[in-house]
């Protein structure tokens, strides 16, 4: 695990500490999305871990990393930018933004409204440290377009934008310089104004004592389910050896078995009290890795859990908070 000190833009602890803070967020994705999408932005507002939770209990839901919202001078949303990081090639990228846009949209009309028009601009905006598509590109932009008639406008204010901090073609000087920033954010990437002000931004958000605390936090979290995991395969390991054996020993005789029968029984009972207690350590460590900055996806990885048991914990969160 890095050290604080080391944390670059692109991993989960860093972003998430940064959309939490209430004094330095705003400013710092200013800076970020004008340098990425090379035109100027307004007055925003920022949720970290927005949640949209599904309209049904067996249907999913989403989370948003960052989520930006962009108004005019009369308060009017004019556009939205769902920023999202991913260190990890994990996942099936444009199917997994379609959902999301999808969700997203929903939010924006009300019962009612049949005025379209005013729905913002979207920008689902992925940051990734590899190439999803091995062109090399560091960015590749996707837009609704008519295949008979490419130069007609289709006008939806939908964008997808892919980010790949390591590409070398394409985009522009302040787009690469953002880029190596976010991938490693260090004095020797601090090249331009834009550069140099974020990381004096995040030199501030990494002294936060909430950010520093909730990082020790995290490190002792993930050092006891390393530990616990352990054990965990040391007694699976000794358990597999005593089943062994006594199916060995029940050849010896009737009674042998049925005096181990009764001893099963007691220990399925203890073994279930014990999976029970098992599962509400697990929850509790899911929560609380979220709360000190985890997404689900490096949570999923960190406790070697499938990403819908850890959905659903952090759905079953949100519902009680609400």
């Amino acid at each position: 695990m890095k050290r604080l000190e080391d944390m670059d833009l692109i991993d989960d602890f860093l972003n998430n500490a940064l959309a939490n803070s209430t004094e330095y967020a705003e400013e710092a994705y200013r800076i970020i999305l004008e340098a990425l999408l090379g035109f100027s932005i307004g007055e925003i507002s920022i949720i970290n871990q927005r949640t949209f939770a599904p309209p049904h209990p067996d249907m999913r839901g989403i989370r948003l990393d960052v989520e930006i919202t962009e108004r005019d001078k009369y308060g009017q949303k004019i556009r939205m930018y769902d920023y999202e990081p991913h260190a990890e090639n994990d996942l099936d990228f444009p199917k997994h933004n379609r959902f999301y846009q999808a969700k997203i949209d929903n939010k924006n009309m009300k019962s009612g409204d049949d005025d379209f028009a005013h729905m913002p601009e979207l920008y689902v905006i992925t940051i990734t440290n590899f190439d999803i598509w091995g062109y090399d590109y560091m960015l590749y932009t996707f837009e609704n377009s008519c295949r008979e008639v490419p130069e007609i406008k289709y006008g939806d204010g939908l964008h997808f934008l892919y980010f790949n901090t390591k590409g070398s073609k394409g985009g522009s000087e302040s787009i690469k310089n953002m880029l190596s920033y976010i991938q490693t954010s260090r004095d020797i990437n601090v090249v331009d104004n834009s550069t140099r002000k974020l990381d004096e931004l995040i030199d501030r958000v990494k002294d936060l004592e909430e950010v520093r605390s909730g990082y020790m936090t995290l490190g002792h979290l993930i050092d006891r389910e390393t530990r616990e995991a352990k054990v965990k395969a040391r007694e699976e390991g000794l358990e597999e050896g005593r089943v062994q054996g006594l199916a060995e020993g029940r050849e010896q005789g009737l009674e042998e078995g049925r005096v181990q029968g009764l001893e099963e029984g007691r220990e399925q009972g203890r073994e279930q009290g014990h999976e029970d207690g098992q599962l509400q350590e697990r929850e509790k460590n899911i929560m609380a890795m979220f709360r000190n900055g985890l997404s689900a996806e490096l949570i999923s990885k960190y406790l070697e859990l499938d990403i819908n048991v850890v959905n659903s914990v952090l759905d079953k969160m949100t519902v009680m908070t609400h």
